[in-house]
């Protein structure tokens, strides 16, 4: 029996999550992880598809991560082209001394239109009568 330890790093959780799944015959386990906080996140502002980096936070969170997971075996790495994921998911790599395989289109947040980058207080104020 083959395990395959795959990580991905994907934009559409609210912290980080770990989701183990056990797939068919052999054994494959997914680890999804969100990426690390934005200067967005932090202001409550919706992204979306907008390519916002991590800040000073969010690469502190994503070096953590990468300590958190430094031993557990991991096979091979997979972002979102989102800068916000992808650095997230180099970080972690590059500690098991890998690259990322890949980036996947579909790892990436949907689209906002017209609320991308606007906070709460803007949504409101510009939608609701």
């Amino acid at each position: 029996m083959k395990l395959l330890k795959i990580f991905l790093t994907v934009v559409f959780a609210w912290m980080f999550i770990f989701v183990p799944t056990q797939v068919s015959a052999e054994s494959t386990t997914v680890i999804l992880v969100r990426h690390g906080e934005t200067p967005y996140n932090a202001e409550k502002r919706w992204q979306g598809i907008l390519d916002i980096p991590l800040n000073d936070n969010g690469l502190k969170q994503a070096k953590l991560l990468a300590k958190s997971l430094k031993d557990y075996p991991i096979d091979v790495f997979i972002s979102s082209p989102l800068k916000r994921a992808y650095v997230t998911t180099e970080t972690v790599a590059k500690s098991h001394g890998m690259e990322i395989a890949y980036t996947d289109e579909r790892l990436r947040e949907i689209n906002f239109g017209d609320c991308a980058g606007l906070n709460p207080n803007e949504r409101e104020a510009r939608f609701l009568p």
